[in-house]
């Protein structure tokens, strides 16, 4: 691939392939992403959460826990991205964003 986006490349570039692009791009700025996330932020447009989470069911890269994703070696940002979901999930309860 060129680098740019074509319909191409997009067809070369199964869901397995998108899923370790977008986790190792988020690893590369310390971060595990939880399936939500994921599914909506992959490269190259999002997925249904159902495909992804079939996709991770055979993927022998990929580390989780507590529905938290990263690739494998990177398992520190599980516990460190656990932690910013609990901050978060605890601020928005106090917090509610209206819209």
């Amino acid at each position: 691939m060129t680098g740019e986006t074509t319909a191409e490349s997009i067809e070369e570039c199964n869901l397995a392939d998108r899923i370790l692009l977008t986790l190792h791009l988020a690893g590369r700025r310390g971060y595990g992403m939880c399936l939500s996330h994921i599914s909506k932020m992959l490269i190259y447009g999002e997925a249904k959460e159902e495909q992804v989470r079939i996709i991770f069911s055979s993927m022998p890269l990929v580390s989780h826990q507590n529905d938290i994703y990263c690739l494998k070696g990177s398992e520190s940002f599980l516990f460190e991205a656990l932690s910013r979901v609990r901050c978060v999930t605890k601020m928005q309860k106090p917090y509610p964003l209206f819209w």
